[in-house]
């Protein structure tokens, strides 16, 4: 899979933006941010975190300005119904941490207004994504713990869950993945 691209821009389309990798020219598509900051630098190197996406008839490569976009695109693609080009629409229709804010707030109204998303897809949207939304996993210490955790098994949701409850205290990522691991031992003893 292809994480990042870094190479010199050569053109900008409407949706998408050819990038020049050592004599091999890759098509991207961006959000229209992302398109139009591209434009004003044709000729000058670019470096974007990517999505490879893989489907039976095409191989499409997402390009993203941080890491937390990409994760919030890939987030929307897990949402049955929601395919890569409503993923890069949803992402155009307001900034990052405002379509978070939203997500959290359960308010429909930016996501409604992306062509193809009516009120009911709006409202599967926030009820898949609302913890991704309410526990934005910033700092790359909290990345750490989620990463470790999913390794050994546990759902995202429920790390993230987990997480939340823990006292915000200075812990180390081991504490927390002990302390996190204990919680979510007593949460499932409880469901026995």
């Amino acid at each position: 899979m292809i994480a990042f691209l870094r190479g010199t821009i050569q053109n900008v389309l409407s949706s998408s933006v050819i990038v020049d990798v050592s004599g091999v020219g890759y098509e991207v598509f961006m959000t229209d941010k992302m398109c139009s900051l591209c434009a004003t630098r044709i000729g000058r190197e670019v470096e974007c975190v990517v999505h490879h996406h893989i489907r039976d008839s095409a191989l499409d490569l997402y390009g993203f300005e941080s890491q937390e976009e990409k994760e919030m695109f890939c987030a929307l693609l897990s949402i049955s119904g929601i395919g890569p080009k409503v993923a890069l629409s949803i992402l155009n229709a307001a900034p990052l941490s405002l379509l978070k804010q939203a997500i959290a707030d359960q308010d429909s109204v930016i996501l409604t207004k992306v062509s193809g998303i009516g009120v009911k897809k709006a409202q599967k949207i926030i009820l898949e994504l609302k913890d991704v939304a309410v526990y934005d996993s910033g700092s790359a210490h909290d990345r750490d713990v989620i990463e470790a955790l999913e390794g050994i098994g546990y759902s995202r949701s429920q790390i993230q869950r987990t997480l939340r409850a823990l006292p915000d205290s200075a812990m180390s990522v081991e504490e927390k993945i002990k302390r996190a691991i204990q919680e979510m031992g007593k949460e499932s003893r409880g469901h026995i």
